[in-house]
């Protein structure tokens, strides 16, 4: 092993999937080891509570300057064994501009509601947009309206940049990241739309970003948003679940028809309304790229409509909880490549074990209503509870991690526990 590279060495250690104890054993076994390994062991760096906030924070800047992603999604303050006050003062924005600037190669940012507190001051929000290497944001939960003040306030035009002594930029005027390209406001429901969320796009429209990745779901934006979206053209994932103040026949239709690189639609409404036969239509047709497909509380998507589509193999997977009651067997017809398939609301049990007997197609997961009365199996069917999401599985498939309702914005396929919840775990209709 010693006459291997270091980078031959990391990908191996990376390969093996080691965990973060074993690549710290690693790191002890010889220098040539150490400089490998711990370039690894950095790369993601996720902060569980104060404790080990405080610790990264005593790490040396060589360190922390090796760290590709930072999480604080699933940062907690319960069970540190302090009072409230304390645990909260651990986390300050001055501390939190300073380590963010001392991360310099850092490429993904997640946040989560519990540090909202920090980021009602001008001084951590800045120090988030000037990391210029940013390529992936992620806020999840932030409800509160102060938080929401700071944010519009910062993002005015023309606000003028005077909050942090660590950034000596030329210009006067708030920035946004050159290659960031994945954003998540999820479950960001006090934002503004015209106060924050507008100049926002804005800015990215006229500084000519390219979005691959977004989450806007559960936020309170309307159709006339997409008016100052930047180019659809490069948009992979679009989440706007619940959503309500959305409507089509607007922007938001024109908008998602130029979507032509789109993989994930997630325009699930939970309630029993929706677009028309005309939009919906329009999407399935016309998106030719579609993968992954959340179309759940639209009531117009019904078997008249199902009988009016042309056949689809890019759909694998496939959402129509909420909807009307629908003949699944015509819906497999029309999408013969589903592998997964949500029926929460929209069939009886009868209605599906007779389904589920007979299935012989390429569906190995289907998502169904929690019921204290559902069979444990049904023919090589099994069925499969994970928090608050009800499935049948066949028997060699685990559907746990299989459909996420939030989309995925990292590469690395280690999640928080916070964000895998969310992802996996979280379902609002139940």
């Amino acid at each position: 092993m010693k006459h291997l590279s270091i980078e031959l060495v990391e990908l191996i250690a990376k390969q093996c999937r080691a965990s973060n104890k074993d690549l710290a054993s690693l790191c002890l076994v010889n220098r040539h080891f150490y400089s490998a390994v711990i370039r690894l062991l950095y790369k993601n760096v996720i902060i569980h509570g104060p404790r080990q906030y405080l610790a990264f924070k005593s790490t040396c800047t060589r360190l922390k300057q090796m760290v590709y992603r930072l999480d604080f999604s699933g940062y907690t303050t319960r069970g540190a064994r302090w009072t409230e006050s304390k645990a909260k003062s651990v986390v300050t924005a001055e501390d939190l501009a300073v380590i963010l600037n001392e991360c310099r190669q850092l490429k993904e940012l997640f946040v989560g509601e519990e540090l909202m507190h920090v980021f009602v001051s001008p001084l951590a929000i800045q120090s988030v947009f000037f990391e210029q290497q940013l390529r992936t944001l992620d806020f999840t939960g932030f409800s509160d309206q102060t938080f929401t003040k700071a944010m519009a306030d910062y993002f005015m035009e023309k606000k003028q940049v005077t909050y942090n002594h660590h950034y000596d930029d030329a210009s006067s005027h708030w920035v946004i990241p050159k290659e960031l390209e994945n954003i998540s406001f999820y479950m960001c429901m006090a934002l503004s739309q015209d106060r924050f969320f507008v100049p926002f796009f804005d800015k990215l429209k006229s500084g000519g970003h390219q979005l691959k990745k977004l989450d806007l779901a559960y936020t309170q934006i309307n159709s006339q948003l997409f008016r100052h979206l930047p180019s659809p053209r490069t948009l992979t994932h679009l989440n706007l679940q619940g959503c309500h103040s959305l409507s089509c026949c607007s922007e938001l239709i024109d908008y998602l028809i130029q979507c032509k690189r789109l993989v994930q639609l997630n325009i699930n409404r939970h309630i029993a309304s929706g677009f028309c036969k005309r939009c919906i239509y329009r999407l399935l047709t016309s998106i030719d790229t579609l993968e992954i497909v959340d179309i759940g509380g639209h009531v117009e998507f019904d078997d008249e409509l199902i009988q009016q589509l042309p056949p689809n193999r890019n759909i694998k997977y496939l959402s129509v909880a909420n909807c009307r009651q629908i003949d699944i067997k015509a819906l497999l017809n029309k999408f013969p490549q589903l592998y997964y398939l949500n029926v929460e609301r929209v069939i009886h049990m009868n209605q599906l074990y007779n389904f589920l007997k007979s299935n012989n197609n390429n569906l190995r997961i289907i998502e169904v209503s929690s019921h204290p009365s559902l069979l444990n199996q049904i023919e090589s069917w099994h069925l499969v509870k994970h928090g608050r999401r009800t499935y049948y599985s066949q028997s060699a498939v685990d559907p746990r991690y299989c459909y996420s309702k939030k989309i995925v914005m990292s590469k690395d396929p280690i999640l928080s526990p916070m964000n895998r919840y969310w992802c996996y775990s979280y379902n609002i209709s139940t």
